[in-house]
Order: C-alpha cells, then sequence, then structure tokens
C-alpha cells in the first residue's frame, strides 16, 4: 500500500505500544513486515517491533530482529540512506544496549544517533538522545555527566516546547539527585515535573 494508506495504521500501532498493549502492538507490526513492499518498509518495521521487546524486556528477541535489521541494510544497497531513520535505529540499539547494562556499546550508539540528529538540526531528538546518555552516565555512576546531559536535554526540551521530553527529564533529574542524596533538590526536580508539565 502506498504511504498514505499506510501511515494512519502506524499511528494506530504506535498508541497500542503507548497504552501498553504490546501484544496487539507486535501483532500489527508484524503484520506489517510481511506486507511491507519494500526493504525500507521492512526496516521500519522491524525498527519498531524490536522496540516493543524492548519495552517488554524481552532482549533476545530485540537483539534478534536488530541483528535483521542490520542484515537486511546490507543486502539491500538499494534502500535511500535516511539519516533520520538511522537516527531513530541507533538511538533504539542505545535503548537495548542500555537495558542490558552494556554502557560502553549503548554510548557508542547514542553518539552516532546524537551526530545524525544535530546534522539534521533534529532538536527533539538531540534532546531524547541526550537524556538518553545521562541514564547511561548515571547508571554507571558519573552523576556530574550525567546531570550535564540531563540539564542539556531539559534546555532544548524547553526551547522547544515538548513537555512529554520535560516532564521525562525532570524526573530524571530528580531520581539523580534522590540517588546522590540532594533530597530538596530531588524533590524540587519532582515537584517541577508535576506542575510544569
Amino acid at each position: 500500500p502506498p504511504r498514505s494508506t499506510l501511515f494512519p495504521y502506524t499511528t494506530l500501532f504506535r498508541s497500542y505500544q503507548a497504552m501498553g498493549n504490546y501484544r496487539l502492538a507486535l501483532q500489527n507490526y508484524e503484520q506489517a513486515l510481511e506486507t511491507s513492499p519494500t526493504a525500507a518498509s521492512q526496516i521500519a518495521a522491524l525498527v519498531n517491533i524490536a522496540s516493543v521487546h524492548v519495552l517488554q524486556n524481552d532482549l533476545t528477541t530485540a537483539e534478534q530482529r536488530y541483528q535483521e535489521i542490520l542484515e537486511l541494510r546490507g543486502q539491500s544497497p538499494m534502500v535511500t540512506p535516511n539519516p533520520n531513520r538511522e537516527a531513530v535505529l541507533a538511538n533504539n540499539i542505545g535503548s537495548f544496549y542500555t537495558a542490558q547494562g552494556r554502557y560502553d556499546e549503548a554510548l557508542d550508539a547514542y553518539g552516532l544517533a546524537l551526530n545524525l540528529y544535530i546534522q539534521q538540526s533534529n532538536r527533539a531528538g538531540e534532546a531524547l538522545v541526550r537524556n538518553n546518555i545521562g541514564t547511561v552516565m548515571l547508571n554507571s555512576g558519573d552523576i556530574e555527566q550525567a546531570e550535564a546531559f540531563y540539564l542539556e536535554a531539559l534546555a532544548i526540551y524547553e526551547e522547544i516546547g515538548d513537555l512529554p521530553g520535560k516532564g521525562q527529564t525532570l524526573n530524571d533529574l530528580g531520581r539523580l539527585y534522590d540517588r546522590s542524596k540532594q533530597f530538596d533538590q530531588a524533590r524540587s526536580y519532582y515537584r517541577r515535573a508535576i506542575d510544569e508539565v
């Protein structure tokens, strides 16, 4: 089907995913994969499928899907390079590695995504990746670096008016200050997340 026909279904699948109905989201993404007419649309479906598996903490299946994506990209030289799709894929792979505690690999993937988003002047994508890098830094115990990345993400989210992104980052800053036993500061960021978002 043409892109205009697939778009409403993709939006519907993402709404299933956002509601936590992973079974239905996966079912629909798998159906989209089976009917995808091009390598590019198959890659897009596989990215979505792998993301749902990461959300379900089914990391083995997610890794298999990411391997399928890489193989498909390698076998399909006709797939037109799409920096946004590459950035989304790199960010998702970073999230996969973060969930596994493979922080060096996560940082490599996030670094690629960050560079691609910056090249495209995609401020929302840049903020998302900066926030994700902050989480890796926090998980690996580098509070100072985590704080710096979270504050950079927060500034971008405020600049572009992205309330969900801002709320997530305020919450992450609260978590950071909780972890470093700066409870008043943590409470302040948690309160901002509630009041401002």
